[in-house]
């Protein structure tokens, strides 16, 4: 079957090193061509396979549950390219139907447009958290960040992965910006991307440069 499907021996034996539950049963097995088309490579095919959640690409229902929900996807404006990169991700089309429309309507409240680029961010950071933990993380964030939920949407809003952040991490990240680099919390939160820098040194070093670059431009318009 799997020769059928355009695979190499080369291919086949690198996808059983790396998915052997492959040959638990031919239903399985035959639901590997709808998802090779659907990610477009061999590669990304292994790649997902090889995650801990790979397993499920080939026992959910393909009729029942993933084509309704890529369809759904498509209906909330996510293009098919956009839509098998999130498969890579956040394998939201092997969710209960009901289950994955939870996820677009939390993406939804959190702000975020359905246009914009960040929208199959903001469903990756609903899957990964859950629909259900999305009011208490955002809740601890702005606890933790000591900002309004105004503000803090905002910040989801420009970078939706936020919300998957350790709020241990986002408090020691913060202090550090605000009493070593003497940040204020609404200019962080207009450049959320600060908040996921993991060491001081790192975030040090990047602040340097950009330092040193807006010097250096102030210099050439003087």
């Amino acid at each position: 079957m799997l020769r059928d499907m355009g695979l190499s021996v080369p291919q086949i034996s690198r996808l059983t090193a790396t998915a052997p539950f492959l040959f638990r049963s031919r239903a399985q097995m035959s639901r590997l061509p709808f998802h090779l088309s659907l990610l477009g490579s061999f590669e990304k095919l292994r790649s997902v396979l090889g995650r801990s959640w790979g397993a499920r690409l080939l026992v959910q229902d393909v009729e029942r549950v993933v084509k309704p929900n890529l369809v759904f996807l498509q209906q909330c404006g996510l293009p098919d390219c956009e839509i098998a990169k999130l498969h890579l991700l956040a394998p939201i089309a092997l969710l209960e139907p009901e289950i994955a429309k939870e996820v677009v309507v939390c993406a939804d409240k959190l702000g975020v447009s359905r246009k914009a680029a960040m929208f199959k961010h903001a469903l990756h950071a609903v899957y990964l958290i859950g629909p259900g933990n999305v009011d208490a993380k955002m809740d601890s964030l702005k606890k933790a960040l000591g900002c309004s939920e105004a503000d803090l949407r905002v910040a989801v809003c420009k970078m939706p992965n936020i919300l998957t952040l350790q709020l241990a991490n986002v408090s020691h990240t913060l202090e550090f910006l605000k009493t070593e680099v003497g940040l204020e919390v609404q200019y962080i939160l207009h450049r959320p991307p600060l908040l996921a820098y993991s060491t001081k040194k790192r975030l040090a070093s990047t602040l340097r440069a950009k330092t040193s670059e807006g010097k250096g431009a102030r210099k050439q318009r003087s």
